[in-house]
């Protein structure tokens, strides 16, 4: 499946969409997905569907963040001996 970044989400709907995706037990991707698909007239009901990471979604705390993206930096960079 294609990957697409949406930019120019203010403040306010990033606030509503996680609330949303809170009280309904999704991810904001499941969230604006089910958007997409019922906005241009897909049965959402009709595509696959997957649940088995849906407990995980924002359980991290700020901290697990920071450790992580501390943790991960390594791999930003590009060993150019190995691409050349």
């Amino acid at each position: 499946m294609a990957n697409i970044s949406l930019r120019g989400i203010d403040e306010n709907v990033k606030k509503m969409l996680k609330k949303q995706a809170a009280q309904n037990g999704v991810s904001i991707n499941a969230l604006i997905l089910d958007y997409i698909h019922k906005g241009i007239g897909i049965d959402p009901t009709r595509r696959p569907r997957h649940h088995d990471l849906d407990r995980l979604a924002g359980t991290w705390t700020e901290k697990d963040q920071e450790e992580f993206a501390d943790a991960v930096t390594m791999f930003e960079t590009i060993d150019d001996d190995i691409w050349k």
